[in-house]
C-alpha cells in the first residue's frame, strides 16, 4: 500500500511493465488461481474509495492509442460453465439521493471514422444469445419506471443526413419460420 496523507493526498501507486525500445512492451496480467476440488476461484475487484465531500475516484480501463495501426480491442468475456445458467454481465450507472438530480447515464458509442475519404462510423450490434436446444434469447429494451410521475420516454430515430445522401432508414423485421 502507498503511504497515508494526513493533510494532503495519500501516496500514489504506479505499476508498469517493461518498455520495448524496438518491439512490444511487456504484458500485464492480473489473475487469481484456479479453485480446488471444492470452492470457487478468487474474485478480482477494482474499486475506488468513498468520498465524504466531493466525487469518488474514477475507474478507467483504457487501451492505448496506436499512431501507426489499429487501436487495441477491449473485451469483457464471461467464462463458460457446464452447470446452471451462464454468468451474467451487469452495467449499472450510479444512484443519486439528491433532490432534483438524475441518476447516472449509460452511453454506448461505436467508434468515430474521421477520414473524409470513405470514413464509415463503427457499427453497434446487440444480439440475444443463440439457443441450440430451444428458443434463442430475447432482447428487451424498456424505459424507466416513474414511481411518482411519468415513466421515461423511448425514442428510436436516425439523425439527419449530411450535405450529400439521405438520412438512415429504420427497419423492423421478424425472422422466417420453417414450421409454425
Amino acid at each position: 500500500s502507498a503511504g497515508a496523507g494526513s493533510g494532503v493526498s495519500g501516496g500514489t501507486i504506479d505499476v508498469f511493465t517493461g518498455a520495448g525500445s524496438s518491439t512490444s512492451s511487456g504484458d500485464f496480467a492480473i489473475s487469481t488461481w484456479n479453485a480446488g476440488d471444492v470452492g470457487v476461484s478468487g474474485a478480482i475487484t477494482f474499486r475506488s474509495g468513498t468520498a465524504s465531500d466531493g466525487t469518488s475516484g474514477q475507474v478507467t480501463l483504457d487501451t492505448g492509442r496506436a499512431t501507426g495501426g489499429k487501436g487495441g480491442a477491449f473485451a469483457v468475456v464471461i467464462g463458460s460453465g457446464n452447470s446452471g445458467d451462464g454468468g451474467g454481465v451487469s452495467i449499472v450507472s450510479g444512484q443519486t439521493t439528491a433532490a432534483n438530480k438524475a441518476g447516472g447515464s449509460i452511453t454506448v458509442t461505436s467508434g468515430l471514422a474521421s477520414s473524409a475519404t470513405g470514413g464509415h462510423g463503427g457499427r453497434l450490434w446487440m444480439f440475444g444469445g443463440a439457443g441450440s436446444g430451444i428458443s434463442g434469447g430475447a432482447v428487451q429494451m424498456m424505459s424507466g419506471f416513474g414511481s411518482s410521475t411519468s415513466s421515461g420516454n423511448f425514442a428510436l430515430f436516425t439523425p439527419n443526413a449530411g450535405n450529400n445522401g439521405v438520412s438512415g432508414s429504420l427497419s423492423f423485421s421478424s425472422g422466417t419460420a420453417s414450421d409454425g
